[in-house]
């Protein structure tokens, strides 16, 4: 590796931070704390409201919600905590020439992975495990459209990455090495999206991007690939 520059890291990201593993899981419980919560006290604004867009609007409530809590979980457990900045979660210049072509070319394989796995759901007939279509907001509802585009688009992506990349996989590899770094991050990252059909495809993705921190040593990569992913599958899905 070439000598740091200034403003950067003296060693790669992922190798030196200062949380760890227990933070993870106190960052987890957290996470699932906060949802539970808006379950408890939202539900029931969700089982008695009247409007045919109703369950739609309640899981973009969910998914922004989701989103938040990532990045509350990791400021608190890592930034707050051990006092230190956002460079060290992976925010800084990458490394390498050819990173914005590795970018896309992640892109493009997770694309054909969730494509060839729904595939083969649906050659072998285990409708159970075929991924779900994207939730459509009302056609006349261009608030809730644009806020679906937004998070899809704009807030998971840095969110997501964040978390599982930027603060999970480095807890899990400090403690247990590389390779159960990226399946345990990857993991989490399928589970994060509550779908049978989902965890699969989304857990292969992971492993792409986490595979792409390493290579780049920085946030910004894979932000942009599941940037790219995102605005594809959104774009050939179901979005008018």
């Amino acid at each position: 590796m070439s000598p740091a520059q200034p403003g950067e890291p003296a060693a790669d990201t992922y190798s030196s931070v200062p949380w760890n593993a227990g933070d993870l899981v106190k960052a987890v419980l957290l996470i699932l704390a906060g949802l539970f919560l808006a379950v408890l006290l939202l539900g029931g604004v969700r089982v008695f409201a009247a409007s045919p867009g109703d369950s739609i609007l309640w899981t973009l409530f969910l998914s922004a919600l989701l989103e938040g809590l990532l990045l509350a979980a990791v400021a608190r457990f890592a930034l707050w905590k051990h006092r230190v900045s956002w460079s060290a979660l992976g925010f800084h210049r990458p490394r390498g020439r050819r990173i914005l072509l590795v970018s896309l070319a992640t892109v493009v394989l997770g694309l054909l992975t969730t494509g060839l796995y729904s595939l083969l759901i649906r050659i072998l007939g285990l409708s159970a495990l075929q991924p779900p279509p994207l939730p459509s907001p009302p056609l006349d509802d261009i608030l809730a459209k644009s806020f679906f585009a937004l998070t899809v688009i704009g807030i998971a992506p840095v969110a997501e990455e964040t978390f599982f990349r930027g603060f999970a996989f480095p807890a899990l590899r400090k403690r247990w090495g590389t390779p159960i770094g990226v399946a345990g991050s990857s993991l989490l990252f399928g589970l994060a999206h509550g779908e049978v059909g989902l965890f699969i495809p989304l857990s292969l993705l992971g492993v792409f991007l986490a595979l792409l921190y390493l290579s780049a040593d920085s946030l910004w990569a894979p932000i942009l690939s599941h940037f790219g992913f995102n605005a594809l599958a959104l774009g050939l899905g179901n979005w008018p």
